[in-house]
């Protein structure tokens, strides 16, 4: 499986959830994984909600694919940590990172000296090579 990495740099507005959910869908379609669209939409969704919501920064939408992994990060500028939260059945917020936690395999978050952090998470791809051989049969 081939190693790529790309990039969309965000304004700081709600308009820019939905350019990132279809920026992820654009290009994992395009690039043959499209099973990973639900999740990573819905990761690149909460990631880049909470860049507007609680970081209040402009933000770089990022795609890595490598040794078999995708990696959907968010970087923005401020030194805001994300809070994981459990919150109340009835409050109807604080739910993004479980929901990030609940779609990866892995997530985190990484300081930068120069200033800001990138918040990740990790799907695990399938080869485009492994799926065309794959019958369906159980193994």
């Amino acid at each position: 499986m081939d190693e790529w990495q790309l990039t969309m740099e965000l304004p700081c507005a709600a308009p820019s959830v939905s350019l990132a959910r279809g920026f992820v869908a654009d290009v994992l379609v395009e690039r043959g994984l499209a099973d990973l669209v639900p999740d990573a939409r819905v990761i690149a969704s909460e990631l880049s909600t909470n860049s507007i919501v609680h970081a209040r920064s402009a933000f770089t939408l990022g795609l890595l694919l490598r040794a078999g992994d995708l990696v959907v990060s968010v970087f923005d500028t401020s030194d805001l940590l994300p809070v994981r939260r459990s919150p109340y059945p009835t409050v109807s917020t604080g739910r993004g990172l479980l929901l990030v936690e609940a779609f990866s395999g892995a997530w985190g978050v990484q300081r930068h000296a120069s200033g800001g952090k990138t918040v990740w998470a990790r799907l695990r791809a399938v080869g485009v090579e492994e799926r065309a051989g794959d019958t369906g049969a159980m193994r």
